[in-house]
């Protein structure tokens, strides 16, 4: 197939080519690559051509200190003519990676569990998510345990959606990464009574059975702990089966 090919080696070949200094990997800059190497593209024999480009661009066109005075397109270069090689082909600094730590309240009631539509200006607008802790709660739940502050300050959002906790446990704690941040989140576990008075409270609350959980929109983070609590709903109902007593059914 007559195809052009746009990747690691090539990218920087081609930016040195029209000088250009932009982050290769912009949509803006792409666009020009794809348009620049689809231009250049012979009739015959592409694959051909395709790997000479991709050697040349891993064997002379090297990131740094490239070998210019063995290059066959050096006369058509626009950066080695400006002597900007160095800037060109050159991918954006990615932002250095964030660790921080946020605890999650997985609040049930019977085999339902509470979850909180993420708002307008929040991350992961309008997908449900599971209440979210105070920062201090999060530092807590990171040595291992619940200290008398967070469990007042539990109690106390809880109280803001008209609920009250019977018990609060540490659950699990699970990672992800969203855009440069790493993010360590524990998950507490609570019993809590005052269902029916949390969705009259908040517009955004809503109680959620085993079989909702599995077709809700929900944020990554969250659709990990429902796969957990679904596992666990799954297990308790079976815990709750009467045994077979032998008989059987004519």
């Amino acid at each position: 197939d007559r195809l052009p090919i746009l990747e690691a080696n090539t990218r920087r070949l081609y930016c040195r080519l029209l000088g250009l200094e932009g982050d290769p990997r912009s949509a803006v800059v792409e666009r020009q690559l794809w348009s620049f190497a689809e231009s250049i593209l012979p009739r015959r024999r592409c694959a051909d051509w395709n790997d000479a480009l991709i050697d040349l661009g891993a064997l002379c066109c090297v990131p740094t200190n490239p070998h210019c005075g063995d290059c066959p397109w050096r006369l058509h270069c626009r950066a080695a003519e400006q002597n900007i090689q160095h800037r060109c082909g050159r991918p954006a600094k990615r932002p250095a990676v964030t660790h921080c730590t946020e605890a999650a309240l997985v609040i049930r009631s019977d085999d339902q569990l509470l979850l909180m539509q993420r708002g307008d200006t929040e991350r992961w607008s309008g997908l449900w998510d599971f209440l979210r802790a105070p920062p201090e709660v999060a530092a807590d739940a990171l040595t291992g345990g619940i200290s008398p502050a967070a469990r007042r300050n539990i109690r106390k959002l809880l109280a803001h959606h008209a609920l009250n906790a019977r018990r609060i446990d540490y659950w699990t704690t699970i990672e992800y990464t969203v855009t440069r941040y790493r993010v360590t989140l524990h998950a507490l576990q609570i019993d809590a009574t005052g269902a029916r008075a949390a969705n009259g409270r908040s517009h955004s609350a809503r109680w959620v059975d085993r079989d909702e959980l599995a077709s809700l929109p929900l944020t990554r983070p969250a659709r990990r702990l429902a796969k957990r609590a679904i596992e666990e709903f799954a297990m308790r109902t079976c815990s709750t089966v009467p045994p077979n007593d032998g008989g059987s059914i004519e």
